[in-house]
């Protein structure tokens, strides 16, 4: 009898600390009734035309952004980023796998001055490098590595019809491919296996991670531009000069004013992607607004990628160049 008890008491702390183990890193966010309000996960309709219909949406409206993944994988809230500069993080992986699970994870860094997505890349290096040399003289029989020693390739791409930077990484028995984008107060990064030897279904997982990766992009918070631009009426004072203002009038004129002195005047007007002139190759999210100014016959194209009715964030097209704005009162 004893030793019955005493197997029922070694299966109960397993299953425990199993449990334990399993959910000490994330919460999971599949339940009816999620964790957060403004985390919701439906059936999405407006899918790519190559991603299957039977794809779950994600969207995530605390950071502004979507995503869609195959209904056999989950969604997991991490209690603690993996990298410890990153703010949050959500982890999406298949449900069952062989050998290695299949993933992939949006984790978000603060961008509060709006840096340039290469200055903030080289800022964190830096930083690294510092940690590196105090480490270093520390103990100087350590490898001390940091990010830059793990860094294998780094190249321009896309990603939510913004400019992005492609890092690949060395993971010892791998390498990790990790996507960063710059969208308003934030810096975006989505990673996943780049190259996997011990995956005996990696190609099949690369492509379901890029047709994920297809699917991010950004919407736009509740109080937006309809299709005539009334939400964009107003003076707007520029963030990073505040003697710089730029005033949408009702009637489509927009004046540039420096120091209350009007420098250029011209004409605004929202348009669709079709409307586009010499911006580059852009990603699609299907939500996306555009603004054209054109003054003296030269056009100027911008992305809005966030208003509100104290903020404006706009993406000077094709460079990338985000100028924020709050409107004056």
């Amino acid at each position: 009898m004893k030793k019955f008890i005493y197997t029922i008491l070694i299966i109960a702390l397993l299953v425990l600390g199993w449990f334990l183990f399993n959910s000490r890193s994330f919460v999971m966010n599949n339940s009816n009734e999620p964790d957060k309000e403004d985390i919701e996960k439906s059936k999405n309709a407006d899918l790519p035309k190559d991603i299957p219909d039977n794809w779950l949406n994600y969207k995530n409206s605390e950071y502004s952004f979507l995503i869609q993944h195959p209904n056999n994988w989950d969604a997991q809230e991490a209690l603690k980023p993996q990298e410890p500069k990153a703010l949050h993080e959500i982890v999406f992986s298949q449900q069952d796998y062989e050998m290695v699970r299949p993933s992939l994870k949006v984790q978000i860094f603060t961008n509060e001055e709006n840096q340039p997505l290469e200055d903030w890349w080289q800022e964190w290096l830096a930083d690294e490098d510092k940690e590196k040399e105090e480490c270093m003289a520390e103990n100087p029989n350590s490898p001390c590595l940091v990010l830059r020693d793990f860094v294998e390739k780094e190249e321009a791409t896309t990603l939510a019809e913004l400019p992005a930077k492609m890092v690949r990484f060395f993971r010892f028995d791998s390498e990790e491919e990790c996507i960063f984008v710059p969208y308003g107060n934030y810096i975006y990064n989505l990673c996943y296996d780049g190259m996997n030897p011990n995956d005996p279904n990696f190609e099949i997982n690369k492509k379901t991670t890029g047709d994920i990766r297809k699917t991010f992009g950004f919407y736009q918070p509740p109080f937006n531009v309809n299709d005539t631009g009334e939400g964009l009426v107003a003076g707007w004072q520029s963030v990073d000069d505040p003697d710089s203002v730029k005033v949408f009038k009702k009637d489509g004129t927009v004046e540039d004013v420096y120091q209350n002195n009007v420098l250029s005047t011209g004409q605004w007007k929202i348009v669709d992607r079709s409307q586009l002139v010499d911006v580059g190759e852009i990603g699609s999210n299907g939500t996306e607004v555009f603004l054209r100014v054109t003054i003296e016959s030269e056009q100027y194209f911008y992305l809005v990628l966030d208003i509100s009715d104290k903020d404006l964030t706009l993406s000077y097209l094709p460079r990338g160049n985000i100028l924020s704005f709050e409107k004056i009162k």
